[in-house]
């Protein structure tokens, strides 16, 4: 049997279609890549989202609580300064009571005329 000698021609248009098998399946590769880590950003990119939405939840919870804790205390104080002016009004009245008092004792007038 003869051999038969592979020549120039077809050894460089082996490795030309070697070259291109290569380069086709670098490309699929990277369009895969692409793709399966553009869906792991998308699930990552929803995670993130719902951690977010969760977030904000809690930190309008927390300031729905403060506020109502702060309305409450904000009446607590509001009653008791209404308290704190019915009680000096009423010092006030004792206090001008005793002045007409007194001075109607200083001016030899009896305390039955107050």
């Amino acid at each position: 049997m003869a051999r038969r000698r592979i020549g120039l021609g077809s050894l460089i248009g082996l490795l030309a279609i070697l070259f291109f098998g290569v380069v086709l399946l670098q490309r699929m590769w990277t369009f895969h890549a692409a793709l399966s880590l553009a869906q792991g950003n998308a699930a990552h990119l929803e995670r993130l989202y719902e951690e977010s939405l969760n977030e904000a939840a809690d930190w309008r919870n927390k300031y729905d609580t403060d506020l109502k804790q702060e309305m409450k205390t904000n009446e607590e104080k509001d009653k008791l300064i209404q308290a704190l002016k019915a009680r000096v009004d009423m010092l006030e009245k004792v206090e001008q009571s005793a002045e007409k008092q007194k001075h109607g004792k200083f001016m030899g007038h009896g305390a039955d005329q107050i």
